[in-house]
């Protein structure tokens, strides 16, 4: 099948291009600059020069190509007539390949057991989207998950077992009955220890903990950005739910700097709260950027936290374990205004990302793209190095998100 497409020289683009010929399609750009000619012919594509100011240059690419897909939004397909304006609403390509890669599982365990093989590509079937993955923000539960047989029982994972569940990509097949979603759309989202792989499916009515799930990503928002929202973001945002923090709030936040605490400290400052965040002693700038007073855990922590805010403490969100909620009732905060993550303890409600308000992320993406929250990227790897970015989150002293280039 030749396609032709636009905005075939950008990020997004780029990708879809290498794809698109890799599943063996003949492929045209749309290339307006010397430039971006070159790097479509270097790609292996063919070149039509033109741009998206001139719709003459587009109804005549088109018209060469058995489908378009249209990454370049300069038009709304209103602008345009005939069968280029059907093509761009509705683009359909098939861009099946017998085999990619995917980080996998053939037994449970620590960095050691994580490879990358090559696998069936999945299929979209009725209500589901495939999504071409480009980035998977990876998180604590994902290689707690898949730590022993009996933890990953309680997760309803077996083997073989993929890894990762946050990802964003772009959608590259859709399935009967989706309406929500179409070829070309930037999507982010979780799977389930799914997610480090060069596709992945997802139910359009589905959870993160069942079918995983999709959200379009704002303009505004990138894709190493957009692939570390979902399990975090969601997080943060339980958590917060469970304080309510506001103007009149000192909050105390354990694990300020952490994957899940770059939001919350962010979310709870947003909120109008004063924000405390425990962390190193070389955490305390990284705290301080997203908005927090740093105070460092361990011995003598409640004497800082009392000489940091003599009038008190109102609520706390442990993140870590249980010392910063212990540290939270010793300074007379009560049980209702505390919440953990990763302990459960009588008399304190626990935040799940599952449990998270609807629209929660879509509210997270939103601040994202608007600049009134961001995400510290702390690496980037490789799929080929998912050993080596495990160990690096594992160490839980890394100041921000973890992700895999796929």
């Amino acid at each position: 099948m030749c396609i032709f497409v636009t905005g075939a020289t950008d990020f997004i683009g780029s990708a879809v291009v290498q794809e698109l010929i890799e599943a063996g399609h003949k492929v045209i750009g749309l290339a307006r600059s010397d430039r971006g000619a070159v790097k479509l012919k270097e790609a292996g594509a063919e070149v039509h020069q033109g741009s998206l100011d001139d719709l003459d240059s587009l109804r005549s690419g088109a018209a060469i190509a058995d489908g378009v897909i249209h990454l370049a939004a300069k038009h709304d397909v209103s602008d345009l007539a005939g069968s280029l304006a059907t093509d761009l609403q509705e683009p359909s390509v098939d861009t099946s390949a017998a085999t990619s890669r995917a980080v996998r599982l053939e037994s449970f365990g620590g960095p050691e057991v994580l490879n990358v093989r090559e696998v069936p590509v999945p299929q979209a079937g009725s209500g589901q989207i495939r999504v071409r993955v480009t980035a998977a923000g990876l998180n604590p539960m994902d290689w707690f998950m898949t730590s022993d047989a009996d933890t990953a029982t309680r997760f309803g994972l077996s083997l073989p077992s993929g890894f990762g569940t946050d990802y964003a990509g772009i959608v590259d097949q859709v399935g009967d009955g989706v309406t929500e979603f179409a070829v070309g759309d930037r999507v982010f989202g979780g799977a389930l220890s799914r997610a480090v792989a060069a596709y992945v499916v997802v139910d359009v009515a589905g959870t993160i903990a069942a079918g995983g799930d999709a959200h379009h990503t704002p303009d505004g928002v990138d894709d190493r950005t957009a692939a570390t929202l979902a399990i975090a973001g969601c997080t943060a945002s339980a958590a917060l739910a469970v304080v309510n923090p506001g103007p009149d709030d000192t909050v105390l936040i354990g694990g300020a700097g952490g994957g899940v605490g770059v939001f919350a400290v962010q979310l709870a400052r947003l909120a109008g709260a004063r924000v405390i965040g425990t962390g190193s002693a070389t955490s305390a700038d990284a705290l301080r950027a997203l908005g927090a007073e740093p105070v460092t855990y361990g011995d003598g922590m409640v004497d800082r936290l009392r000489a940091l805010a003599p009038a008190g403490v109102t609520a706390a969100i442990d993140l870590y374990g249980t010392d910063t909620m212990q540290a939270a009732r010793e300074l007379g905060v009560p049980d209702e205004r505390i919440t953990t993550i990763a302990a459960q303890v009588d008399g304190i409600t626990p935040a799940n990302g599952a449990n998270a308000a609807p629209g929660a992320i879509e509210e997270i993406a939103r601040l994202v793209a608007a600049g009134q929250l961001r995400v510290p990227i702390a690496a980037s790897f490789p799929m080929e190095q998912i050993r080596a970015a495990v160990e690096l989150q594992a160490g839980r002293h890394v100041h921000g998100k973890v992700v895999i280039d796929i």
